[in-house]
């Protein structure tokens, strides 16, 4: 078994313009510790809730945040990660508490004609032009995908070389647990994990993606460069 769902871990959630208007300020008093959500999509993309988020989210308090891009296999790489990276920075600056993440689950007929070398190759260079071009640390820039999607994608695990990039596991598995089979490719842990796309939270109508850390709120706050004289502020 490699983990369990924890109850009192900081739990996040994840959105994009599906959930239509959300109240940030109860989504916080409600207990939610971190937020990530859709910014762009493909090589033009741009989600038409982002940059309302993105402010209204920290305007409420929350500190540690994320812009995700939904990646097209089939489309250069290089294309949509300057795409992304400008869009999250036409909406601020990317600073502390901020999170960029490759969400790499595309399951559209042409994404699914590439074999596992080019898909590898178009990961290893999206990861790297968005660490390029934001300037931060591997470590906040996360992959988001899970067994379903990167087991026959990229030849059973086979994956590229993405030492330092922490995984954002999608896995609504059994009993709310997490077995070795269900993590994806390299990644020996998981470092957030999407359990659920039928959540509640204050703030949020109907339902929405629930998520959970992998450690305490404080190595929350770390792994997101916020500084820890600000710990919890």
């Amino acid at each position: 078994m490699a983990g369990t769902l924890p109850k009192d871990r900081p739990q996040g959630i994840d959105t994009s313009h599906h959930q239509g208007t959300i109240d940030w300020r109860k989504v916080k008093a409600g207990g939610t510790k971190f937020a990530f959500i859709k910014a762009t999509e493909g090589r033009t993309g741009v989600d038409s809730k982002f940059k309302k988020y993105w402010s209204e989210m920290y305007k409420a308090g929350l500190r540690i945040r994320g812009a995700y891009h939904y990646g097209h296999i089939e489309s250069d790489p290089a294309v949509q990660a300057a795409h992304f990276v400008s869009t999250v920075r036409s909406a601020g600056k990317i600073t502390a508490g901020d999170f960029l993440i490759l969400d790499a689950e595309d399951v559209c007929d042409a994404s699914e004609r590439i074999g596992p070398a080019k898909t590898r190759a178009w990961v290893n260079t999206f990861l790297d032009e968005v660490v390029r071009l934001s300037g931060l640390p591997r470590s906040r820039v996360l992959v988001y995908t899970g067994a379903w999607w990167w087991e026959p994608r990229t030849a059973a695990g086979a994956g590229p070389s993405i030492e330092g990039h922490p995984l954002w596991l999608s896995g609504y598995v059994r009993e709310q647990r997490i077995y070795k089979e269900d993590l994806a490719g390299p990644w020996p842990v998981w470092r957030f994990w999407q359990y659920t796309s039928s959540g509640s939270v204050p703030g949020v109508n109907g339902d929405v993606d629930r998520n959970v850390f992998n450690g305490t709120y404080r190595g929350l706050w770390w792994l997101s460069g916020r500084p820890l004289r600000l710990f919890g502020k």
